[in-house]
C-alpha cells in the first residue's frame, strides 16, 4: 500500500496494538482500570521538563553557536537529564513510593 515506508508503519501500528492489548488484559487480570496502570502524571512532568530544556538549548545555540556545538550540547543535556531522571525514579522506588 505505501511501499517501503508502509512496512515500517505496519511495525509501529502493530506495536501500539500489542501494547494496548497487553495493557487491557493486564488491567483485567488485576481488576483495575487500564488508566491506573499508566503513570500519565509522571510522564507529563518529564515531558514538560525535557521539552523546556531541549527547546531552550536549541534556540540559545541557534543564536550564539554553530550547529555542531548545539548538537553536542543537546545530546549531552539529554544524557544528563536521562541519568538524573533514572536516579530519581530509582530513589523513589527504593523508598516505596511508586510513581
Amino acid at each position: 500500500w505505501l511501499g517501503l515506508p508502509g512496512v515500517a508503519l505496519s511495525f509501529v501500528i502493530s506495536t501500539y496494538l500489542q501494547a494496548a492489548f497487553y495493557l487491557i488484559y493486564s488491567a483485567r487480570l488485576l481488576k483495575v482500570s487500564p488508566l491506573k496502570l499508566v503513570p500519565y502524571g509522571n510522564w507529563f512532568i518529564k515531558f514538560i521538563v525535557f521539552a523546556s530544556v531541549l527547546i531552550g538549548i536549541r534556540y540559545v545555540c541557534e543564536l550564539y553557536f554553530t550547529g555542531m556545538f548545539g548538537l553536542i550540547l543537546g545530546g549531552s543535556a539529554m544524557m544528563l537529564m536521562i541519568i538524573v531522571s533514572l536516579y530519581l525514579e530509582m530513589k523513589t522506588q527504593k523508598h516505596g513510593n511508586p510513581s
